[in-house]
């Protein structure tokens, strides 16, 4: 988005104008994607139950025009009960598309509150999850699982001959999933990351063939933005991740 055209933060008493992510909150509850907490607030600091963060997700991807994909079999959770009526639908969507589950027993949680781990479970169980860089909002996947990369060109309608980055905490990660790494490449890694660098290195065979497009070669990067970069390493898997938005369609500067 544009953030000079949602600068007002008038609509909520309790959002600063100055504030970074004021036009980015005026935005999302323009369109619908969350709401306030009252007639005039916001509540930037209140944290954000399971079964509200199912219902933002699906509103984020209906905005941007994405297709979940249904991937799994509905799963009926034993305190389905607790989940709120107007919110089991989207809940339902997010498990079946799978970025969302159980924490255990069959137990939904749908008041518990999401953390930063739950984010990285997301990621290391083969769901999708969208996650902040330092220049726009990516569509990420574990990027060793090929179904869960499938799902991110099923999402964004991307073709499956248009490989993927995969993005990394540090730079020590690279030998992981690359071989025959050059010297120079560790000393750009010092220089620029993190950062909007991109690195093409020769990649070892655990990286799939869905992010490389067939190719023998990976793209690296590690963003600048640390939540990122600390979901990423709590999940400990590499990311490949996509622009969040549908292909052809504008890059994602905000969630």
């Amino acid at each position: 988005i544009d953030p000079a055209a949602y600068a007002s933060s008038e609509r909520f008493s309790d959002v600063p104008a100055d504030a970074g992510y004021a036009p980015y909150a005026v935005w999302a509850a323009s369109q619908g994607i969350v709401n306030g907490t009252g007639t005039d607030a916001f509540s930037p600091d209140r944290a954000i139950t399971r079964e509200e963060m199912a219902v933002i997700m699906q509103r984020y991807a209906e905005k941007l025009g994405y297709i979940l994909p249904v991937s799994r079999e509905v799963e009926i959770f034993t305190d389905s009960n607790k989940i709120t009526g107007s919110m089991k639908d989207a809940v339902r969507a997010m498990q079946q598309a799978g970025v969302m589950g159980s924490k255990g027993n069959r137990l939904f949680a749908p008041k518990d509150t999401v953390t930063r781990a739950e984010a990285a479970a997301i990621l290391r169980d083969g769901g999708l999850l969208g996650i902040p860089t330092e220049t726009v909002y990516g569509l990420g996947a574990n990027g060793l699982n090929e179904e869960a990369v499938a799902h991110i060109f099923e999402a964004k309608g991307r073709p499956q001959d248009n490989p993927l980055i995969l993005h990394i905490p540090d730079a020590s990660w690279l030998e992981r999933y690359c071989k025959d790494i050059p010297l120079t490449a560790y000393q750009l890694a010092e220089a620029y990351w993190p950062g909007p660098m991109t690195m093409i290195l020769k990649r070892k065979d655990i990286v799939t063939n869905a992010v490389t497009a067939g190719l023998d070669t990976v793209g690296m990067r590690c963003p600048a933005h640390p939540l990122c970069r600390e979901i990423i390493a709590a999940s400990g898997v590499p990311v490949a991740a996509p622009s969040g938005n549908t292909s052809g369609r504008p890059s994602p500067t905000t969630a």
